[in-house]
């Protein structure tokens, strides 16, 4: 995860009055919740209890997690619509651009 990611995930969970254990949960919730939109690779990752989420999976969840508070963001004040499969892209090219 780029600092550019972890700096605007920082400023969300401080937005949302989130602590960092609270944030990772409700992202990984909110990824769970959300893996019907996710490509295959994606949902194999999930698989197992939440709690035993591994590291590099719980990053992408909270990317996940980022993408889609900006874009319900820009949706409302928009009165838009937007995709959860295409947040799903760009948490995984985010996410593959940080290990480049």
């Amino acid at each position: 995860m780029t600092r550019q990611i972890q700096h605007a995930i920082i400023q969300t969970r401080q937005n949302l009055q989130l602590d960092r254990e609270e944030w990772q949960h409700w992202a990984i919730f909110l990824a769970r919740f959300h893996l019907y939109s996710a490509p295959e690779k994606v949902r194999a990752q999930f698989v197992g209890i939440p709690s035993e989420t591994p590291p590099e999976v719980c990053s992408l969840a909270e990317t996940f997690a980022l993408l889609y508070v900006k874009a319900e963001d820009q949706a409302q004040a928009a009165r838009t619509k937007y995709r959860v499969d295409d947040l799903w892209s760009a948490a995984l090219q985010l996410q593959e651009g940080s290990h480049e």
